[in-house]
């Protein structure tokens, strides 16, 4: 009688540098996934509701990833919102940065070149991405001891050329009349991009402010003339 043989299971191979390569893929993948359904949730809510109107469970919530999730990849609250609007700002700096670098190589820049080269890309930036608009118009005025810290880290008015050349073409007023001027130019930056509606109650349905190439149009010309406009202390003193 022939004894029993038990059938012992071929090892198995060894995975394959593809297959693990593979492996890696999926998991990286996977990883980016989850993070960018957080920057995009956190967006939202941000956008929606404010920074201080919204707790990290709901962001992860939205995103649906873990909780843990959020000190994972960012570590704090703070630090989500930051690389939500770096994510925006990166680009637009960017072509800004571009932009005016060929505007400034001209022995002879005008207010209004230097103008379209701050003021275009983030038009249409904000117009290509609805929720960035309403978050930045928002975020623009939030007193928020965090979203405040968070905005001068990224605006930091040392780090931006901006100002520098724009001040080169307005000599004509002393640096505090001109700060004021400054001041005016942002207003008008963040109110066209937040395109909070409000107009259009003033001015009816049909006021179109979606279109970037519109806004340069009208806003540009209007600026530019604020910003040449006579010192106002000299006007005073000659009348």
């Amino acid at each position: 009688m022939r004894a029993k043989t038990t059938k012992v299971p071929a090892p198995r191979k060894p995975a394959t540098a593809l297959a693990r390569a593979r492996v890696r893929l999926v998991t990286a993948e996977k990883k980016d996934s989850s993070r960018d359904r957080l920057l995009d949730a956190a967006e939202e809510l941000f956008a929606e509701i404010g920074y201080a109107g919204i707790s990290t469970r709901e962001i992860a919530a939205r995103a649906k990833v873990n909780l843990g999730s959020i000190p994972y990849y960012f570590g704090t609250k703070e630090n989500l919102l930051k690389e939500v609007l770096l994510r925006r700002v990166r680009p637009i700096n960017a072509e800004r940065e571009r932009l005016l670098n060929l505007v400034l190589d001209n022995p002879k820049p005008t207010v209004e070149s230097i103008l379209y080269a701050v003021l275009a890309p983030a038009f249409r930036s904000s117009r290509e991405q609805s929720v960035y608009r309403k978050l930045a118009g928002r975020l623009a005025t939030d007193p928020t001891p965090e979203v405040r810290k968070v905005m001068d880290e990224i605006y930091n008015p040392r780090t931006l050329i901006f100002p520098k050349a724009l001040r080169s073409v307005c000599p004509q007023v002393d640096i505090e009349e001109f700060y004021w001027r400054l001041m005016c130019v942002y207003g008008s930056m963040f109110y066209v991009q937040a395109d909070t509606g409000r107009m259009q109650a003033v001015a009816g349905p049909n006021f179109d402010t979606s279109d970037p190439d519109l806004a340069l149009k009208y806003v540009i010309p209007f600026l530019a003339a604020g910003l040449r406009a006579p010192a106002t202390k000299q006007q005073r003193s000659s009348q």
